[in-house]
This record gives C-alpha cells, structure tokens and sequence, in this order.
C-alpha cells in the first residue's frame, strides 16, 4: 500500500549556493509520509554531492543524476517516479513553511480536491516578503485556467498541490526545449477538463525569491526559441471554452517580439518585419507612453531611438 502523500519535485542545477536552505526547508516538515525528489540536471558544481548527502542523511530524499536537459526535462523526470497521491515542484533557490505539505495535503483531503492552490510569498533576496493572494473568479478549472492567463493566478507548479495520477490520466506532459513556462502548459493540460476539482487555500507557504541567474532574468537565444515554442504549444493546448481565450491567444506573439527586440536576439530587420505583422495587436495593448514612442520609431525604421525607449 502506497504510504506516501506528497512527493516533491526539485530540479537541481549549479545551486550549490541556496539548494541546501530548500532541502532543509523539506526536511523541517511536519508532515512524515512524504518523498523529496531531487532532479539533479547536470550541475557542474557542488550540487550533485550535496544531493547525495541528503539522500544519506534522510530516506525520503532520493536524487536522480542526469545530462543536463533543461528544467522541464528534470521535472518530467521527477514526476515519472513519483509515488506520492498528490505531488508539488518546488526549485532549488527558494524555500518553504514547515506546514506546508500538511496543510496542502489536508486541505486536499478534507475538499477531496485533485488540486489545491495556495497564496505564496515573493521574497526578495534581502529576506523581505511581499504577500501574493491568489484571485480566482470561482474553482471551476476552466475559470482557474483563464485566470492563469489574465494573471489573477500565477502560473507556477509550485504552490499547487496536484494529484499525482492526473499527469498519466490526461497525458500532461512536459515539452523537451519548452524552459520557459513550462508549468503553464502542464497546467492547461490539466484544467482545460471540466471534471478536475480545484481547491483554494488562503494562506502562503512558499518563498519564491527572485534569482538574477534564473532563466527567466537571463535570456538567451535558446531562451527566445523555447518562448517561440510556447507559444505554439500554449495555442494548441488551450480550449476554445467559445472563444474566451482567444483575445490571449491573439496577445501571445508581443511577448516573443518584445523579448527577441529587447535582447537583440533578432535583428533590426527581422524585428520590423515582425512588429508590422503584429503592429494592430501591439497598439491595441500598449499602455507605457514612452513604449508607444519607441513603436512610432519603429514605424519611422529610427530603429536606435527605438531600442532606447522599448525596455523594461
């Protein structure tokens, strides 16, 4: 008989600096029947030793070693072996409350919820949290879904506790190349089916700290392509629910544009060609003044005053 609750993801990358906080942060639980999954993807520093060291020191804490393929990949290798009923990810350079898996796990229970959403803490890395309450229109997973996508709920495994057989039973599957809001498209996958219970908690359990390393501050050219394989993905994936997400669905290539034009991951004439295939979509979306001169430089191909002026 599987006594195992949670069992909890944690991909594992160069984090020998911060992953020790999280996996004592795990080992303070006050839940006992859970498993930490430790995903370690080809770290090239200490980490890799300090995963083994808490595999040592604690049972539960068991660590995969792999060639380095990306966050997705690692959680996708974490939730393949996963034997816990309900299951959360959580990285490496953040932390959690001790009652976080009990609570969750009860919460789940007693609303027998296949997922529970909580409030989280972003945290600087000065220490100082700032509360995040989650503001969901209902439960109904297709609500919760288009509240992922207006950003009244972010769109991070983290402070969502999933039954763990929903990833098998809807084929919920992590995207090879796809770093970049990985966990949004798991989480479409998920609740674009009607049937899925959804629970919220209002309390805050997790420390997400804003790492200037992480992927989503650094941006690359595989940054950039794993954001244009988002977008296609995301559009597949999304329900037409009669047409209500199409107006995000119609908003997703500003996000590509912006983030190939800002880091010249593109060039200036690959950028204009593309703003003017989208410059309806953008006008109609742009609210910064100073963003609006930089698109009236960009129609007047003043592409240097434009750089200036589009940035965040």
């Amino acid at each position: 008989m599987n006594t195992i609750k949670v069992s909890v993801i944690v991909p594992v990358y160069n984090a020998e600096k911060f992953v020790r906080r999280m996996l004592d942060s795990l080992l303070a639980q006050t839940m006992v029947d859970f498993e930490v999954i430790m995903v370690d993807d080809g770290s090239n520093d200490g980490s890799s030793v300090i995963c083994d060291d808490y595999a040592v020191k604690d049972t539960r804490f068991k660590v995969i070693h792999q060639q380095n393929a990306g966050v997705a990949m690692a959680r996708k290798a974490g939730i393949d072996v996963a034997r816990g009923e309900y299951s959360i990810h959580a990285d490496a350079d953040d932390w959690v409350e001790p009652t976080m898996l009990n609570e969750l796990y009860h919460k789940a229970i007693n609303a027998v919820a296949d997922m529970v959403i909580c409030d989280y803490y972003d945290t600087s890395v000065n220490g100082v949290d700032c509360y995040h309450r989650q503001r969901l229109t209902s439960d109904k997973p297709l609500d919760v879904l288009y509240d992922i996508t207006q950003g009244r709920c972010f769109g991070g495994l983290w402070h969502k506790l999933i039954r763990t057989n929903l990833y098998k039973k809807y084929n919920a599957r992590f995207f090879a190349g796809i770093n970049y809001s990985e966990d949004v498209l798991i989480l479409a996958q998920i609740l674009k089916h009607e049937e899925v219970k959804v629970a919220y908690l209002d309390k805050a359990y997790y420390h997400y700290i804003k790492n200037e390393d992480s992927i989503t501050h650094y941006v690359s050219q595989k940054t950039y392509n794993g954001l244009k394989m988002y977008l296609q993905k995301i559009k597949e994936i999304l329900p037409s629910d009669n047409g209500r997400f199409d107006a995000f669905k119609r908003t997703l290539p500003i996000a590509v544009f912006q983030m190939g034009f800002m880091n010249y991951l593109i060039s200036d004439e690959e950028a204009r060609k593309e703003y003017l295939r989208i410059r309806a979509i953008i006008w109609e979306n742009s609210k910064s003044l100073r963003w609006k001169l930089g698109y009236l430089m960009i129609d007047l191909n003043m592409m240097t005053f434009a750089h200036k002026l589009i940035k965040f």
